[in-house]
């Protein structure tokens, strides 16, 4: 099941396909529906290729216009929405906030919990435009940012959640993000103590620290639906997107 999910497709470390996570009510998520990943666009033609063949033809990019400047061009029957989920794009603001939250915690299960908590609280009407562009796609969709983590990992984890993937599941799922490629990239010399800690929370893909947010959805929203029909999502596309992604239920 873990090698169907997931796709060594060259270029990228973290695509994975969301079928065959098990469904609360009973059965499993469908294949060739939602895929998750890091940046499509360093794929190589093989890759690209690959992507084609699997089917998607629509990808919600979830980065700033800022990292969208260098993207080579596309080839192929694949369109492109483009939600930029975070708001202004402001690295060293954000770096200083990712340096005081990692003080402040004991962890990177909580450091996650925190953050992403945050992310929901500040950004919801995005949240419901990010799950809107995948349950409206023409075909197969992959969502990607630039990791494939965070940004990634929360619109993944509300999709799977608000279709009755359960939660301990969902943090399954999230746990398998390539961690290590991440590391190595996301870590320099000359780093100060805290800087590190911040870095290496940041960079973490803790089990804990999504099963605990998305538990926070649930006391603080009634359900990850409910939070994304508050921020604003058509019921029609979360009903498409149950129709699709679990068909069974729907």
């Amino acid at each position: 099941m873990e090698a169907a999910r997931s796709l060594p497709w060259e270029g990228c470390t973290n695509i994975r396909d969301l079928g065959g996570r098990p469904l609360e009510a009973g059965g499993v998520t469908a294949f060739g529906v939602v895929l998750r990943g890091d940046n499509v666009r360093n794929l190589n033609k093989a890759g690209w290729r690959a992507l084609v063949d699997y089917g998607v033809r629509r990808l919600v990019d979830l980065r700033w216009p800022e990292e969208l400047d260098e993207d080579p061009g596309l080839d192929g029957p694949v369109e492109v929405a483009h939600v930029s989920l975070l708001g202004p794009h402001r690295p060293e603001s954000r770096y200083v906030r990712f340096a005081a939250l990692a003080a402040e915690v004991e962890d990177e299960a909580a450091f996650v919990r925190r953050l992403y908590g945050e992310y929901l609280e500040e950004f919801p009407d995005r949240f419901a435009a990010a799950v809107d562009a995948v349950a409206c796609a023409p075909g197969p969709v992959l969502v990607h940012c630039t990791a494939g983590k965070d940004r990634t990992g929360i619109v993944a984890a509300l999709v799977l959640r608000l279709v009755g993937v359960g939660i301990d599941a969902i943090a399954v799922d999230y746990a398998l993000t390539d961690v290590q490629g991440l590391l190595r990239r996301g870590l320099a010399d000359g780093m100060s103590d805290d800087e590190v800690r911040a870095r290496r929370f940041l960079l973490s893909a803790p089990h804990a620290g999504m099963a605990q947010f998305l538990h926070d959805v649930e006391d603080r929203y009634g359900s990850a639906h409910a939070y994304l029909m508050r921020a604003g999502l058509d019921p029609a596309a979360a009903r498409e997107l149950k129709r699709r992604l679990a068909p069974g239920l729907a």
